[in-house]
């Protein structure tokens, strides 16, 4: 006969895996490209936990505990990829990233290029001064932008907030670029000197925390930054009710099977 102890460890053995089954439905449409946890020690801050390599040089970038571990930007340093990072056989991308600034000036967070501006195909994350607006943009070549911007001002309060940008550079439309704030959409995807492009993903050095050269420096702390090929989407209501079903389905297996056992 089990005690309540081990049967309240089954019970949550039950809900560990039926969450575990959520989690790869919502992740089975992506695979990781690169992700900088910068979780524990400035040694973290050059890591990527995906195992593919997309190691970092740090200039001037110093390790915060804040948030369980973050990389913290004083306006000259940077981060950026020891080797190019090759998207050019990537159709869909998945950026999200944790962020704290109270900065208004333009800064960059991330940019995947030399110079934006001259490099179809690039993209960035970028505060603008501009309303003190968070926007990405991938740039189509002969001055033709594809834009997502958000005015939240909580942007700049000073307190953590979780961002996600997805590309699908198979959709020419503007629906192409996608904006999230804490897991709510934010933003209207726009395009600037045309109305439509193909551009795709380049094979480009990744810089985090200002532009190559160390211009634009953003001065704040990112909580891990993470790329994913694929859309990493919402957990929607037919993903959580899988999970629900999941629970139900493995307590009627155990109490079944307590049942055979008491016959036994």
């Amino acid at each position: 006969m089990k005690t309540n102890n081990q049967i309240t460890k089954l019970k949550k053995g039950f809900v560990v895996v039926a969450l575990g089954f959520v989690c790869m439905a919502q992740s089975a449409h992506a695979a990781v490209i690169a992700d900088w946890q910068f979780n524990t020690d400035t040694a973290s801050l050059t890591i990527d936990s995906s195992g593919n390599g997309h190691t970092l040089a740090n200039s001037g970038a110093t390790w915060s505990s804040i948030d369980g571990g973050s990389a913290l930007f004083n306006g000259s340093a940077i981060l950026n990829t020891v080797a190019s990072l090759n998207l050019t056989g990537v159709t869909q991308l998945t950026i999200e990233w944790g962020m704290r600034t109270t900065q208004t000036a333009t800064q960059i967070l991330f940019e995947q290029s030399g110079n934006y501006n001259g490099t179809a195909g690039a993209f960035l994350g970028i505060i603008n001064v501009s309303g003190a607006t968070l926007e990405s943009s991938q740039y189509g070549g002969s001055s033709i932008y594809n834009n997502i911007t958000t005015t939240d001002a909580n942007v700049t309060n000073g307190t953590l907030h979780q961002y996600r940008m997805t590309l699908d550079t198979s959709i020419t439309n503007a629906t192409r670029l996608n904006m999230y704030m804490d897991n709510v959409s934010v933003g209207s995807s726009t395009f600037i000197g045309a109305t439509s492009m193909n551009a795709t993903l380049i094979n480009h050095f990744l810089f985090i925390g200002a532009r190559n050269g160390g211009t634009l420096g953003f001065n704040g702390t990112i909580d891990e930054l993470k790329f994913s090929s694929g859309i990493v989407p919402e957990p929607s209501s037919a993903v959580l009710l899988f999970g629900g079903l999941s629970v139900v389905f493995l307590w009627a297996v155990y109490l079944c099977g307590r049942k055979l056992a008491g016959k036994a």
